[in-house]
């Protein structure tokens, strides 16, 4: 009888210990944290300021910083290129180093709509084999944003947003949806879908964030 009632306590407090853990885990979503991401994206260019090429590529690597529980700071790089073998062998490559802030206007552990803000630096070049011409460009320019993110119990997350950029002559407006999974504890894996209402160009990510 006393090794029952023994182990009756112990599985009694392995589950209240457990239960306090999972109350004290924070949400799934990633607004409000500090983490180091990267991420991969796939573009489908259909039109508008890239229309001479057909599909392109992105490597991005940022890091956000929580400056309070509504304010976060994020600085990144982010590198893009499109290649056209049917047109000179135009190839066009971006690196973009960005900064900026996140603001959550409505505390809320689940819902947090937002605003953002950054300013980019961009460096371009545009090669053609054929021509045997490069041009290679600074630019400087900005993108704004909103949106609302949503956690889904403690594993489970969506963000959905709006957004403008501008660097040089390419201007975009576009949607983004995000739905992320807490892979680990510290770990999440976000696959990301932008499409752009300007010209129907769309793209598909996947990125890996690590908590710190």
């Amino acid at each position: 009888m006393k090794k029952i009632a023994t182990l009756a306590l112990a599985a009694a407090a392995c589950f209240a210990t457990t239960k306090s853990f999972a109350e004290d885990e924070p949400s799934a979503g990633l607004l409000g944290k500090t983490y180091l991401g990267a991420t991969y994206t796939y573009v489908d260019v259909n039109g508008g300021d890239l229309e001479d090429f057909g599909t392109g590529d992105k490597f991005a690597v940022d890091w956000n910083l929580k400056l309070s529980k509504r304010l976060d700071f994020t600085l990144g790089w982010e590198r893009d290129r499109y290649i056209n073998d049917n047109l000179n062998s135009l190839e066009l490559e971006r690196d973009s180093f960005y900064a900026g802030l996140t603001l959550v206007l409505r505390e809320d552990k689940n819902l947090k709509p937002y605003i953002s803000g950054d300013l980019i630096l961009q460096d371009k070049r545009i090669d053609s084999d054929a021509a045997g011409e490069d041009d290679d460009e600074f630019n400087v320019g900005f993108a704004v944003g909103g949106g609302l993110e949503w956690s889904i119990g403690k594993r489970f997350f969506t963000n959905v947003g709006l957004n403008y950029k501008s660097v040089d002559n390419y201007d975009d407006l576009y949607m983004n949806l995000d739905l992320g999974v807490r892979v680990f504890k510290r770990m999440h894996a976000v696959l990301g879908f932008d499409y752009d209402l300007e010209d129907d160009t769309q793209a598909t990510s996947i990125a890996l964030v690590f908590e710190i």
